[in-house]
């Protein structure tokens, strides 16, 4: 069941995640994030960057045809019937548009020019890249800041930025949803287009790191097989007895990562490394388990040798893990959510390991050691 749980846990990055609760100043920020949305509350913004000739009649057609191709996107913020996007389009016709008396940025000059050579927002039949270099010019001398916001020029007008308002929640499935949707849209352009962006970029930065901590998490656990086994063999004679160790390793990996989904902690920047953390914490519980079992298997049977490794070893680990457990729980009382979440999870991976050790690693030792006698008073 826990195993199941596992799979459904998501890898997040939220920023209001990572201010400090109780504080007037955290209240207010987080009102402004979700009311106004600022950078890092409900709006977000990603991007649509085009690279080449974007005095090109056709780039600015295909760009066009991009931008209405977003307006049915299920988490792109919508203007009205449109989606909200910022593009060199939208910027000459803000320009081109008179849109009412409190309208700044309308211009006579730049809408007598721009109306001759577009219609409908896109380049008129017979317009020249002369004649859209044009526009770019006056833009770039008469309103430099707002031009530079999503057009380059290096001698040439060489790449431009299509600005995206987008609503993820910092959810990793509405914004691998998201990414899917604006590379649909982009296909007009081709290769010559490129979607990125804060949500994006962090969700890639996530995804790699949970594909690391996987493949890290594997090769710790056959590492550990690996030396384990041939220390028990050097001290035992037995390759099995490292296996078993780790079997209580693989129970609270599974364990850990099925709890946090259930108690809603999602993997992030502070939880990611609990995997990592219950192989370290659960191995050494295992080790002092095995270690004692095989001592004393020697001269007692199966039963007693089970009853005396918990009684002493598995006494000694309540005392390490109880003051461990304590000394991390601490952090469940720290201002900062992430350092919460991990003082309650590493606390929580301490109890599972001290199970898993001092419970299920005894019966798992016992049965072997029982099949093993068997196998030897069979065989003379």
């Amino acid at each position: 069941v826990m195993g199941y749980y596992a799979t459904q846990l998501s890898t997040t990055f939220d920023i209001e995640e990572f201010l400090p609760e109780n504080l007037d100043i955290t209240e207010n920020l987080k009102f402004m994030m979700n009311e106004f949305a600022i950078a890092g509350g409900t709006a977000e913004e990603v991007y649509v960057l085009v690279k080449g000739n974007m005095a090109y009649p056709d780039t600015l057609f295909k760009m066009s045809q991009c931008v209405d191709n977003m307006g049915d996107d299920e988490y792109v913020v919508k203007a009205g019937d449109a989606a909200d996007i910022t593009s060199i389009l939208s910027v000459m016709a803000d320009y081109a548009e008179y849109s009412g008396f409190n309208d700044m940025k309308y211009n006579a000059t730049f809408s007598a020019l721009y109306h001759e050579y577009f219609e409908n927002g896109v380049p008129r039949e017979n317009t020249t890249e002369e004649n859209i270099t044009a526009l770019y010019d006056w833009l770039y001398a008469y309103a430099p800041n707002d031009a530079k916001m999503v057009l380059h020029h290096d001698g040439l007008y060489d790449s431009s930025v299509i600005r995206v308002s987008a609503n993820t929640g910092g959810d990793d499935r509405t914004v691998t949803v998201l990414y899917r949707e604006l590379k649909e849209d982009k296909e007009p352009l081709g290769s010559n287009a490129t979607v990125t962006g804060g949500p994006i970029l962090t969700k890639m930065v996530m995804d790699l790191i949970s594909e690391s901590q996987t493949r890290s998490l594997i090769i710790t656990l056959l590492s550990c097989l690996v030396v384990l086994s041939i220390i028990f063999y050097i001290k035992d004679r037995s390759y099995v007895l490292g296996a078993l160790t780790l079997i209580p390793v693989a129970l609270c990996v599974v364990w850990i990562l099925g709890s946090m989904y259930l108690l809603g902690i999602p993997l992030n920047v502070m939880t990611l490394s609990i995997a990592s953390l219950t192989v370290g914490l659960g191995v050494t519980y295992g080790i002092h388990i095995t270690h004692r079992f095989a001592e004393e298997i020697v001269d007692k049977d199966v039963d007693e040798a089970c009853r005396v490794t918990i009684l002493h070893t598995g006494s000694a680990l309540f005392g390490a893990a109880a003051t461990t457990i304590a000394g991390f729980g601490l952090l469940v009382f720290a201002l900062m959510p992430p350092l919460q979440q991990f003082g309650g999870i590493t606390a929580l991976t301490i109890l599972y390991s001290f199970i898993a050790s001092t419970f299920i690693l005894p019966s798992v030792l016992g049965i072997w050691a029982k099949r093993k006698k068997k196998a030897i008073e069979k065989h003379g």
